[in-house]
Order: structure tokens, then sequence, then C-alpha cells
């Protein structure tokens, strides 16, 4: 009767040790199929072209490139989408007209006056990337994703130039580099 009991533990065991490996390779599969999916990604690389950030959005998303006017000293917000077919500028929030700021309405677009600000919406200008050159003294760039503003100095040395473009990666990308 001992040996009985004994013969029949182990069967019992071998369907949840069975059931176990198929929970482990059930999620190892899980796993492999969520790091191989594409996200669109903003990739912000340096002048070499190393990657130094990159954050994953959705389409619709939207992220603002902030800098200070480097003539009147006002700031100005750059406000941009993740479109359909990749960033696409949409509006601009600033307190004066300057040298480089658009000063009049184009069609489709809407210029009103909000407390002390003017902003220009619907522009909807597809730009393939954004080069800026990451301001040394005035300009101050900073980019703002999610609520969270960081300066583009956190990315690159002021005086260089930096790049924002919208690439299609797989997930496990942004793990390999330790940059969401």
């Amino acid at each position: 009767m001992n040996d009985f009991a004994e013969a029949d533990k182990g069967n019992i065991l071998l369907p949840i040790r069975f059931f176990i490996y198929l929970i482990m390779i059930f999620c190892l599969a899980a796993m492999t199929f969520y790091a191989l999916q594409n996200v669109s990604a903003v990739m912000i690389t340096n002048k070499d072209g190393v990657l130094a950030g990159a954050f994953m959005f959705e389409s619709g998303d939207e992220f603002v490139v902030r800098f200070t006017h480097s003539w009147n000293k006002t700031p100005i917000d750059e406000i941009y989408r993740i479109g359909e077919s990749g960033l696409e500028l949409q509006e601009t929030l600033f307190e004066d007209f300057g040298a480089g700021i658009q000063s009049y309405e184009e069609p489709g677009q809407k210029m009103e006056l909000i407390g002390n600000k003017i902003r220009i919406s619907g522009i909807r200008r597809a730009v393939p990337n954004l080069t800026y050159r990451v301001g040394q003294i005035v300009a101050n760039h900073s980019l703002i994703v999610k609520g969270i503003e960081m300066p583009l100095s956190v990315f690159v040395k002021p005086g260089e130039p930096v790049q924002l473009k919208l690439e299609i990666v797989p997930r496990w990308k942004l793990w390999k580099e330790s940059i969401l």
C-alpha cells in the first residue's frame, strides 16, 4: 500500500509540472511577441547620427519643442503631432512677432490671441525630421513629452545640432538602448 501511494503521488505531479512548463512557454512566447512589435518612436540623434534618446508615441499623440526667440527673448512653443505620414507641425504659440516667426495665416490656418499669446493653429505641415541647434545662452531648447519638460541639452551639448525623427522600430530596440 505504501508503494501504491508513492506511485500515485508521481502521477499527480506529472500533470502539474506539464501545466507549469506550458505556462512558462506561453509567457516566453507572449514576451517575445511583445518585444518584436513595431512601435512609433521619435528618435533623438546627435550630429554623428548616434542615438541619444527616444520616446514611444501612438498616432495622434503630441509633443512640444519650446525655445526662447533669440531676438525678442520670448518663449515659442511648436506643437507637433504624430500623424499617419510622420511628424506634423500642428500649431505655434508665441508672445511677439519677430524674425522668422509667421505673421500671417495661410489657407486652413487660424490666428488668434489667447491671453498674452498668439496662437496659429491648423498648420498641419508634414516635417520628415526636425533639426535644432541647441541653444548655448538664450534659446534653452526643451522637449515636452506627456507633460514632462526636458532640456535638449540632456541629449547633446549646447551649441550642437540635435535631430528628432519619427521611426517605426521594434520595441526591443528601445529596450536594448535603455531609452523609453
